[in-house]
């Protein structure tokens, strides 16, 4: 398994990807995977972007995506890493979002995502890193845990209760 950024996958390998989460009826985690009826060469760019701080909207901060793909090269996973927080990234969101394709989870590709982020994390200088999930999402809490992540706080968001955790580098 490996990350690769986005000039790195192919169209057909991320149609499948995207239709195998909307055929669930999921919201597509992490955001950064709506292409926002962008044809796909736009998105990616639009992510080449967005990881350079160039061409984002004030409420966003700059934010590398990259895709986990298996031995067969096919597409398991994204992640979504924020370079800086903002005040609702402190509570909701954090430094890394990510999200597994259905067929996909549980085989440990959320625990290695997240893993291989955090190798990225490094490399861009960020020692402590926030990961926030719901708490009803207890496989999410579960990887994070794995990943040396230490409960902060709960927070109540919108009816629902945001575990934060932080993981030191």
């Amino acid at each position: 398994m490996r990350l690769v950024k986005p000039s790195e996958i192919n169209e057909k390998s991320f149609k499948d990807f995207i239709d195998e989460i909307k055929s669930t009826g999921e919201d597509l985690v992490p955001s950064s995977l709506n292409q926002k009826d962008m044809d796909f060469q736009t998105y990616i760019t639009a992510l080449n972007n967005q990881s350079i701080g160039k061409y984002i909207p004030d409420n966003l901060v700059p934010a590398s995506t990259y895709f986990l793909l298996d031995d067969e090269n096919r597409i398991c996973g994204a992640v979504n890493i924020r370079h800086r927080l903002t005040e609702n990234l402190k509570i909701e969101g954090g430094h890394i979002g990510y999200g597994i394709r259905p067929k996909a989870r549980n085989q440990n590709y959320g625990t290695e995502i997240l893993k291989l982020a955090l190798e990225k994390v490094i490399d861009m200088g960020i020692r402590k890193v926030l990961v926030t999930c719901c708490k009803e999402n207890v496989n999410s809490a579960r990887i994070i845990q794995k990943n040396s992540g230490v409960l902060d706080s709960e927070i109540e968001k919108d009816n629902k209760i945001i575990q934060r955790y932080w993981i030191q580098l």
